[in-house]
């Protein structure tokens, strides 16, 4: 329920701040399954493949979202190689072909280049321009999405700043992401040149993500996962240029984005904020200012509906998606269980969507994560355009406990 306040201002305290999640897999859960030179032979053997792949024919597409996918792909190979299964040799191979891919970015070279828009002041794709689609690319011309496609960018070159702290200081790189920030999360009315805070409702504690389109129900957000990794990578590259106000900005918003997706997206039995007849869902789905869907903008399967929830799965994850609501999740729709007869368990679930639910399910239960990746009959096939059989190892292993507990 809303309360009436009289105020000149709004001081927003958030006592949990994630201020020890860096790179590496979080949680705070304990647990200590997993064998770490069992992961790191797991995690070497598929990083040897997934690092010989050509990365500018997955990363230079016609689209920002689905080249920013990529490219934060290929980083999260290059991390956990470097990092996780300290093999620098290999992850320096790695580097340098990820640090040309996103080259191809900063010296606008890329299939649909950016250009600045003086009307809304901001920075957009030329793909509506050239093809006349108000949709294409997810209407980025229009500035639909624009924290989603850019947190990819911003947190893949986190990733390479962290490896290569030189490669701030050669060409424009730093200034390019910079820019990208600026767009979706600029913080002050100083910078003329972008709006504040464009993309981010501090008073409703998450992003929006619809830009200059009509819409009957207002504005809305599907992909609550995406928002916060998108501010989780402004913290991470905060952390990497030494810029301390960055820091603690993004420590701040994921803070309040966590627990506005805890009250409004992810909804465990106990939500008391959503009606009730609605809670069963577990997800809202498309959260729009007048009404909640459980749909997708893509699709109706229910891997869909959820799992666009949990994309990308990254460091915060565990932070903003909390075990309760995985578990309680997981039972209504994925588990093989009799108990779960409303959804599609995840062994029926076909393509990339099977392996965002598998790395999901290592929140709750890394082993049964990290031992479906580490199938030696693995299917390819289960990894989308985004994600990598090097992270998702990764990532359960950590939450098992391979690597130690907390952040770095």
């Amino acid at each position: 329920m809303a309360t009436a306040v009289v105020a000149d201002q709004i001081t927003m305290v958030e006592s949990n701040l994630p201020a020890d999640i860096g790179l590496r897999p979080w949680s705070n859960f304990g647990n200590t399954d997993i064998d770490a030179s069992t992961a790191i032979d797991a995690i070497n053997n598929a990083a040897g493949l997934e690092l010989a792949e050509d990365m500018d024919s997955q990363t230079n597409l016609d689209s920002m979202y689905f080249s920013g996918k990529g490219l934060a792909k290929f980083a999260g190979v290059v991390y956990a190689t470097n990092d996780l299964a300290s093999n620098p040799t290999l992850a320096a191979a790695g580097l340098q072909k990820l640090e040309s891919a996103f080259n191809t970015f900063v010296t606008n070279s890329q299939v649909y280049p950016l250009v600045y828009d003086s009307a809304w002041k901001g920075v957009v794709s030329t793909s509506t321009y050239v093809t006349g689609d108000s949709g294409q690319d997810f209407g980025n011309t229009y500035y639909n999405d624009h924290h989603f496609h850019y947190g990819y960018f911003v947190y893949a070159a986190a990733v390479i700043a962290y490896l290569n702290p030189d490669w701030l200081n050669q060409g424009n790189n730093r200034a390019w992401v910079n820019m990208l920030i600026r767009d979706y999360n600029n913080p002050s009315a100083e910078d003329t040149a972008f709006p504040v805070s464009r993309s981010f409702d501090w008073y409703h504690g998450h992003s929006w993500a619809k830009g200059l389109f009509e819409a009957a129900d207002g504005n809305n957000e599907e992909s609550s996962s995406e928002d916060a990794f998108s501010t989780y990578a402004i913290k991470m590259w905060g952390r990497v240029i030494g810029d301390a106000n960055m820091v603690a900005r993004g420590n701040l918003q994921l803070a309040v984005t966590a627990r506005s997706l805890q009250n409004y997206f992810l909804l465990e039995d106990s939500n008391e904020n959503q009606p009730s007849n609605f809670i069963g869902n577990k997800v809202t789905g498309i959260l729009f200012d007048n009404k909640v869907d459980h749909t997708t903008y893509f699709g109706t399967n229910i891997e869909y509906i959820q799992g666009i929830h949990m994309i990308p799965l990254n460091p915060s994850s565990a932070y903003t998606r909390l075990p309760t609501f995985v578990s309680q999740e997981w039972d209504t729709y994925f588990s093989d269980s009799p108990s779960s007869p409303n959804g599609n368990p995840a062994s029926n679930v076909s393509g990339g969507w099977r392996g965002i639910l598998m790395a999901n399910l290592a929140i709750i239960d890394p082993t049964a994560s990290f031992d479906f990746f580490n199938d030696p009959n693995f299917d390819i096939g289960y990894l989308d355009g985004g994600a990598s059989r090097t992270w998702y190892l990764a990532y359960a292993a950590g939450m098992g406990g391979a690597f130690g507990t907390g952040g770095t």
